[in-house]
């Protein structure tokens, strides 16, 4: 499933402010204090290609840019985070999502937690767009890879897997502490943990601590069709993140046909009920979390079950192909009213 640029998009890359650091702090602080520099760089840009629609993503970041920019119509794609979070980071986070959302003609998200935010910030409903972002076709082609397995020697073993980023709002260590109960009971499972992050250096050291390093692999960063061929050669999915929209991880988990574990917070509640599609468990609980894991090790059937409805939940709700052409559709539409506007002012 190799990813390609089509010979029809041509891709402009302005000059950063320095370049990316390993510590988010301090990467996210180069990036504040870049912000004058990046609109700078994005305005030239758009005044070269002189677009008829712009696209931006993340609200705080490249959607304040393309508003100080001032460049219309503006098309929003928000990403979770940015609505579900920043706003309460700080006033000049949410002056920020603010001044996004209010350039916006259309605002895209994934979950109904985040229109009922943007509702709550006075966003009206007919400016958003809400449908999950996943591509059943491109998930088809995944096949499963047991590279990683066999490398670990781990075929006969059961593997539940994590691939969120180490950062506080995934909180990876939730999942780290509850091994210790899991293995305890079931010394036959391993743990996968892809990603990486801020925090990978104090999770590593976590497990040291916790004597568990034999039955845990981190696997760092590795790229998306890999990522999913692994995935798909797991057991259990788990995700522990305390904020989230719907979770393009956990929608692909589903498709692939894994039981998850999850907490239980908006975004997933949305996709998922107890016991018939998946179980709960809640923020930062890792006995919670254990007790999930250990439930699903010891009743296989009720896991291959969950994973069945799971499964067939995703493929009768998600219709990739529909939802993107009715948001080129509605684009399309918006472009064209822009047009006819400008022209009547004109005249």
């Amino acid at each position: 499933m190799a990813h390609t640029i089509p010979e029809s998009v041509r891709v402009v890359e302005p000059r950063d402010f320095g370049k990316p650091i390993g510590n988010l702090k301090v990467n996210n602080l180069r990036i504040a204090v870049a912000t004058p520099w990046r609109i700078l760089q994005l305005a030239r840009c758009l005044d070269f290609i002189k677009p008829d629609i712009f696209v931006a993503s993340y609200a705080t970041t490249y959607g304040f840019y393309a508003s100080a920019c001032g460049w219309k119509p503006l098309i929003l794609l928000c990403w979770g985070s940015d609505i579900l979070v920043d706003p309460n980071r700080s006033i000049l986070h949410r002056y920020l999502v603010k001044r996004a959302i209010r350039s916006a003609k259309i605002i895209a998200v994934d979950s109904l937690n985040m229109e009922s935010a943007l509702g709550s910030m006075g966003v009206p409903k007919e400016k958003i767009m809400c449908f999950p972002w996943l591509n059943q076709r491109l998930l088809q082609e995944i096949l499963p890879d047991q590279t990683l397995r066999r490398q670990l020697n781990w075929q006969d073993k059961v593997v539940v897997v994590s691939v969120r980023m180490h950062e506080p709002i995934y909180s990876i260590d939730t999942l780290i502490r509850a091994i210790p109960e899991v293995v305890s009971q079931h010394p036959n499972v391993r743990f996968l943990i892809f990603g990486y992050g801020s925090l990978t250096s104090q999770l590593v050291k976590l497990v040291r601590e916790l004597g568990i390093e034999s039955f845990v692999h981190f696997a760092g960063t590795v790229p998306r069709e890999d990522l999913l061929a692994n995935m798909k050669e797991c057991d259990i999915y788990v995700a522990t993140s305390v904020s989230d929209s719907s979770s393009t991880s956990l929608l692909e988990a589903m498709f692939l046909g894994l039981p998850v574990v999850v907490t239980h917070i908006p975004g997933n509640t949305e996709w998922i009920s107890y016991g018939v599609d998946g179980l709960f468990f809640d923020k930062e609980d890792s006995k919670g979390l254990a007790k999930a894991i250990t439930r699903l090790l010891s009743n296989p059937a009720e896991a291959q079950n969950l994973a069945r409805n799971a499964q067939r939940l995703v493929q009768e709700r998600i219709d990739w192909k529909r939802s993107s052409e009715e948001f080129i559709k509605r684009i399309s539409y918006e472009v064209h009213a822009d047009t006819q506007q400008l022209s009547r002012s004109k005249s």
